[in-house]
């Protein structure tokens, strides 16, 4: 997942995530349990979450020491969320699609799981991740999430984005003054 510029964020791995998700099976809670990194998991071809260059930014970044190094078992936390998550989903006769968010800033790496009628629902929360540079325009996406704040705090996130990105465009007003509102895009 590359680095967030709001607080909350999907990306391109957690998009991949969820598609593969939309319809969790019992293969995919097995998968999940087998002794394997997670990351080799996610570029298995019957998954295809992962990118080789997703794989590496994982491994390196979320996992390995790149950012966070004073969390311990990262990786375990996540695997762990995920089998908990699908577990929740089959246990109902109709299995719940399973949706992920990263939440960043917090002084804690850890994984939340919300389950409502419709869905299961993932948040991994992390601290603030090292300053990165944001990949060209041409490898972002824009995301199916909205952030809604003061302006000046719409402004700061926008202020996060390279100008070659056009963030002012997914700018938007709201029918109270001073609040905004911003499509994130995410990469």
């Amino acid at each position: 997942m590359p680095e967030a510029v709001t607080i909350v964020a999907k990306g391109r791995i957690l998009a991949g995530v969820d598609r593969h998700l939309r319809v969790p099976t019992q293969a995919a809670l097995e998968g999940l349990k087998l002794d394997m990194p997670l990351t080799d998991r996610g570029r298995d071809p019957d998954v295809g979450v992962l990118t080789t260059d997703d794989k590496t930014h994982a491994d390196n970044d979320w996992f390995g020491g790149n950012w966070w190094k004073d969390f311990q078992d990262k990786e375990t936390i996540v695997k762990q969320a995920y089998i908990k998550a699908l577990e929740l989903s089959l246990a109902h006769k109709t299995p719940k699609p399973i949706v992920t968010y990263w939440i960043s800033g917090l002084n804690t790496f850890e994984a939340a799981i919300g389950e409502s009628d419709q869905q299961i629902t993932v948040f991994l929360v992390t601290p603030p991740h090292p300053p990165a540079k944001l990949p060209p325009p041409s490898a972002s996406f824009v995301e199916q999430l909205w952030v809604i704040g003061r302006q000046e705090r719409i402004a700061e996130i926008c202020e996060g984005y390279p100008k070659s990105y056009s963030i002012q465009h997914h700018v938007t007003d709201t029918h109270a003054p001073n609040i905004k509102c911003v499509r994130v895009v995410g990469y």
